[in-house]
């Protein structure tokens, strides 16, 4: 059987088998303490054993492939048995081939035996560990992600929606605004290359993190009227030109006069 080894920092120390250890360098030390100086791993201890340290850098030690199985834990953090958890011997789960931590519950450990029994067992429950009562509460409780919007230079952007990762939601109804533009709907990219959305549309939130819809907006036509081309602009800078003129001939009179 083999393990790995940590120090007491929780760091990467090496392996240990039932023998002996070897540290990080490679090299046997016998300085190591080894978990498995005075465990008993039953009659096939030279034919199977593969043993997992935890998060918490503890680790089950078991009797792989014995039908009556008797569970110890190991804590490397002190170099000691492992404090709330009690031996036992149990031949519920016969033939226990590993014992895994699950991933989202580090209190539950999964068990694979070869009697087929598989199940989740709680670590502080060690008078029971892999027996009837010391079953673990497995639920699995999606992350909650979120969908923001980006109103790009607008105000009055809908509120940030949350839900279960990759769940469906839909999209805000409440449309921006933005001074000379006029809003065109959302889209996944900024500008405007990724997949459109409108209010009411469904979007599938991500499996983590965050997602964004930005506003897109066109530009409203200018309102400032361009002069005129036509004959009546030309008549009036004929006109006003000649009663310009007028005006200078009457000025140029009374100074002569």
């Amino acid at each position: 059987h083999m393990a790995e080894y940590r120090n007491t920092d929780g760091s990467f120390g090496g392996f240990c088998s039932g023998s002996t250890c070897v540290n990080s360098d490679g090299a046997v030390d016998t300085e190591m303490v080894n978990p498995f100086s005075d465990f008993n791993s039953g009659n096939y201890h030279n034919q199977y054993g593969i043993f997992y340290v935890t998060d918490q850098h503890q680790m089950i030690k078991h009797q792989p492939l014995v039908g009556t199985q008797t569970y110890t834990c190991w804590d490397y953090t002190t170099q000691a048995a492992c404090a709330g958890f009690g031996s036992s011997t149990h031949s519920n789960a016969s033939n226990t081939y590993t014992i895994v931590q699950d991933a989202w519950n580090s209190n539950c450990f999964w068990s694979n035996a070869d009697s087929r029994v598989i199940g989740a067992w709680e670590f502080s429950d060690g008078g029971n560990f892999a027996a009837a009562g010391g079953e673990c509460n497995i639920t699995y409780n999606a992350p909650t992600v979120t969908l923001t919007y980006d109103p790009q230079g607008g105000s009055g952007e809908p509120d940030d929606q949350t839900g279960d990762a990759a769940s469906d939601v839909t999209v805000s109804t409440t449309e921006p605004t933005r001074e000379g533009h006029t809003f065109t709907g959302w889209n996944t990219e900024a500008d405007g290359s990724g997949t459109s959305y409108s209010g009411d549309d469904t979007y599938t939130l991500p499996d983590t993190g965050t997602d964004t819809l930005y506003a897109q907006w066109q530009p409203n036509p200018s309102n400032v009227e361009l002069p005129s081309t036509g004959n009546s602009s030309t008549t009036e800078v004929f006109i006003l030109a000649a009663a310009i003129g007028a005006l200078l001939v009457l000025t140029l009179r009374r100074r002569t006069s």
